[in-house]
C-alpha cells in the first residue's frame, strides 16, 4: 500500500507576528520526505491562504481511498497548547477560530481512520495562549469523523519540536541572515544521515530490503541533536522534543548514505537500550559542549507518580525526587500544593467545596441549594434527599468563575491561581461513610493525586499501552475517593486509544458516584449529553477539563445553546475557567430553570 505526507507550512497567520521560514521549512520537508517513498500533499500559504477545508478534503480523500497504510501528518507555523490540547494555527487563526487544527481532536478522530499508521509531525512553539482570541481557538479534526466498520485500528505517533508551554526555535540561514530555518525540521531531516549502526532496522517496503530508522529509535537521537542545536542558537530557550509513540515499529526515513563521508559521527556511550543520552561530536570547530538535560518532563513526571503511588508513597517523596532531578520544573512545588491540607470544617450537609487562592463571590446550581461562608467554602444543601450530586456553578471575586459537580458525600478543594482553575480534588467529608476507609490510606491517596495533577498540568500526563494495566490496578481502589484520578486516567486512555479501559472507568464511577461525570462519559460513548434529573445523572453540565471542549464535536456530545455561548468566554487554563460574560450567561440561565 502506498503512503501519503500532508505537509503544511504557515507562515502568515492572522496573528501573531509572521514566520521568516515555516513554508520554506515545509517545501524541504516536502522534498525530502518525497524522497522516501512518499506521495506528497503540500498545503503553504506563500501564494494563497492554508485552509482548514483544503486539508480535511485531501485527509477525507486519503481515508476514503484505502489505499494508503501510513499518513504523515507534517506542520511548520504558529503553535498553542489549549488546555492541554496541541493546536496548529492556519492562515486566517486566530481572527477565525475555525481555520485551526487540533492535533488531540485529530488523533481521536484518525483512529476510526482504518489506517495502520499516522504520525503527526510539529515544528511549533506550544505556548500557552496570551489572551481570549487565542483562548478561544480549539482548532477541528482533520479527519473525518465518522464510525468505520473496519477491524484496523492505527498507532498513532505524535513528534513536537518542543515541551509543552515552550517556544520552537529558528535560526538565522548561513547563506541569508534575513531568512530562518526551523532548527526541529533541520535536525530531524539530518538524524537520518548515516546514523549509528545500532539504530538501524532493515525492512521490506514494496518488495525491496531498506534501512531505516524507526519512530521508537529516533528519539533519544533527534533529543540530543535538537537540544544542542537550539542551545547554540538560543541558550535559555530549553528546546527539547517531545515524542508520543504508540508503534513499535513505524517510521518515517530511510537510512541516507552520504558519499562523501558523514557529517556527524556519533557515538553510543554503553548499551543502547540502557541510556537516556546520546554523544553527538560534530567535525570541524566548535565550543564547549552543553550539559546534557537529563530524563525528559514525562519522565521525571512518571517517577514522581510511581513514587507517590507506592504502599508508604507519600506526596514529600514525590516532590523530593522531582526536585532532585528537575529543580527548575516547577513539578515539585506543584506536587507540595496540590498536597497540601485545605482547611475545611466539618459540613453537616457532607457535600460543598473550599477555595484556595481566590475569594467566592457566589455560587448557584439548579437542584441544590448552595450557600457562601466567609468567601472560602459553598456548602451545597440538597433539595431532595434522593438527589446524589448537581452541577455548580462557582464564582470568583475577579468574576471568572467554573463549573464542577457537587457531589455528595464529597468536599471538593479548588486551586485558583491568577484567576484561573489549576486543580480540584475531591476529598470525602469527615462526617460521611467514605471517610472511614479514607483516613487510613489518605497520605497515599494525597500524594498519588498530587503527582498525577501536577504532571496534568504540564500537559505530560501520559499512560502507554503497557502502563494500562498496572495504572489502572492502582487507581482501582484510589478513584473511589477522589474523582479527579478517575478523570485524568480516562483522559489519558482516550489519548492512548485505549477505550476499552475508558469504558471501565465510566462504569466503576457510574456504580461507585451514582452519577456519572460528563467528560468521562463523552470519552466512553458518542452522543452523550448532560442531565441534572433521572435514575443517572451525567454532571456538570459542559466539560470539567478545558481540554474536554475540544471534543465535543468528534463525539457528537450535546450541550445545551447557553453552554455553547459560554463556550466564546472560556480562558487558558487546566481546569474549564469561564470569564465574567460567560459567567453571567450561566447564572442567568440557571436562574430561569435551563438546567433542572
Amino acid at each position: 500500500m502506498s503512503r501519503l505526507a500532508i505537509v503544511i507550512g504557515v507562515n502568515k497567520p492572522k496573528a501573531p507576528a509572521p514566520l521568516l521560514g515555516a513554508v520554506e521549512d515545509a517545501n524541504k520537508f516536502a522534498a525530502w520526505i518525497g524522497k522516501q517513498g512518499f506521495e506528497v500533499k503540500p498545503f503553504t500559504d506563500d501564494v494563497a491562504p492554508v485552509t482548514f477545508a483544503s486539508i480535511f478534503a485531501e485527509v477525507e480523500r486519503a481515508v476514503d481511498a484505502r489505499t494508503y497504510s501510513q499518513i504523515v501528518i507534517y506542520f511548520a507555523g504558529h503553535g498553542l497548547q489549549n488546555g492541554g490540547s496541541e493546536i496548529w494555527l492556519l492562515s486566517g487563526a486566530p481572527n477565525n477560530p475555525n481555520e485551526a487544527i487540533s492535533v488531540e481532536v485529530s488523533v481521536m478522530a484518525a483512529r476510526e481512520s482504518g489506517l495502520q499508521s499516522v504520525v503527526f509531525i510539529s515544528d511549533a512553539c506550544r505556548s500557552i495562549p496570551a489572551g481570549m482570541q487565542s483562548s478561544r481557538v480549539d482548532g477541528g479534526s482533520i479527519f473525518p469523523n465518522k464510525q468505520l466498520d473496519r477491524n484496523t485500528r492505527p498507532e498513532i505517533d505524535r513528534v513536537f519540536a518542543t515541551l509543552p508551554s515552550l517556544v520552537a526555535v529558528e535560526a538565522a540561514l548561513a547563506d541569508d541572515k534575513a531568512r530562518r530555518e526551523g532548527i526541529f525540521t533541520r535536525e530531524f531531516m539530518r538524524s537520518f544521515r548515516d546514523p549509528p549502526a545500532a539504530l538501524i532496522e532493515q525492512v521490506s517496503e514494496n518488495g525491496q530490503q531498506i534501512e531505516v530508522v524507526t519512530n521508537r529509535k529516533l528519539k533519544d537521537l533527534l533529543r540530543e541533536l535538537v537540544e544542542d542545536a537550539a542551545f547554540t542558537e538560543m541558550p535559555k530557550a530549553g528546546q527539547l522534543p517531545e515524542f508520543i509513540l504508540e508503534s513499535v515499529q513505524a517510521y518515517v526515513g530511510r537510512v541516507e548514505r552520504a558519499p562523501e563521508g558523514p557529517d556527524i559521527k556519533f557515538a553510543w556511550p554503553g548499551d543502547l537500550g540502557g541510556t537516556d543520552t546520546l554523544r553527538s561530536t560534530r567535525r570541524g570547530p566548535s565550543g564547549p559542549r552543553r550539559r546534557r538535560s537529563g530524563p525528559s518532563v514525562a519522565a521525571v513526571a512518571q517517577r514522581a507518580i510511581n513514587l507517590a503511588s507506592e504502599v508508604q508513597g507519600t506526596a514529600q517523596a514525590a516532590a523530593a525526587a522531582a526536585q532532585g532531578i528537575a529543580p527548575n520544573l516547577g513539578l515539585a512545588e506543584a506536587i507540595n500544593l496540590f498536597s497540601a491540607d485545605v482547611p475545611v470544617e466539618k459540613f453537616e450537609t457532607q457535600t460543598g467545596f473550599s477555595v484556595t487562592g481566590a475569594r467566592v463571590r457566589g455560587a448557584n446550581c439548579p437542584n441544590f441549594r448552595a450557600e457562601t461562608l466567609d468567601q472560602e467554602f459553598v456548602r451545597l444543601w440538597p433539595m431532595d434527599v434522593s438527589a446524589a450530586s448537581a452541577s455548580v456553578l462557582i464564582e470568583f471575586d475577579n468574576g471568572n468563575g467554573t463549573v464542577l459537580p457537587g457531589l455528595r458525600g464529597y468536599i471538593g478543594h479548588i486551586f485558583v491561581d491568577k484567576g484561573v482553575v489549576t486543580n480540584v480534588n475531591y476529598v470525602p467529608a469527615t462526617n460521611s461513610k467514605r471517610w472511614e476507609g479514607y483516613k487510613y490510606v489518605r497520605e497515599q491517596i494525597e500524594g498519588f493525586r498530587a503527582a498525577v495533577a501536577a504532571a496534568a498540568g504540564l500537559g505530560v500526563f501520559r499512560i502507554s499501552r503497557d502502563q494500562a494495566e498496572s495504572f489502572a490496578d492502582k487507581i482501582r481502589d484510589l478513584k473511589a475517593f477522589d474523582p479527579t484520578l478517575g478523570l485524568y486516567a480516562a483522559y489519558a486512555y482516550a489519548s492512548t486509544g485505549l477505550d476499552q479501559e475508558v469504558k471501565s472507568v465510566r462504569q466503576y464511577m457510574r456504580d461507585d458516584l451514582k452519577t456519572e461525570l460528563f467528560d468521562v462519559a463523552m470519552l466512553a460513548e458518542r452522543g452523550v449529553s448532560p442531565h441534572e434529573t433521572g435514575p443517572q445523572t451525567i454532571l456538570p453540565f459542559c466539560p470539567m477539563l478545558r481540554q474536554g471542549w475540544s471534543f465535543v464535536a468528534v463525539r457528537d456530545a450535546r450541550l445545551s445553546e447557553v453552554v455553547l455561548a459560554a463556550r466564546d468566554w472560556l480562558l487558558p487554563a487546566l481546569w474549564t475557567t469561564f470569564a465574567p460574560e460567560g459567567v453571567k450567561l450561566l447564572r442567568d440561565a440557571i436562574a430561569k430553570g435551563d438546567f433542572r
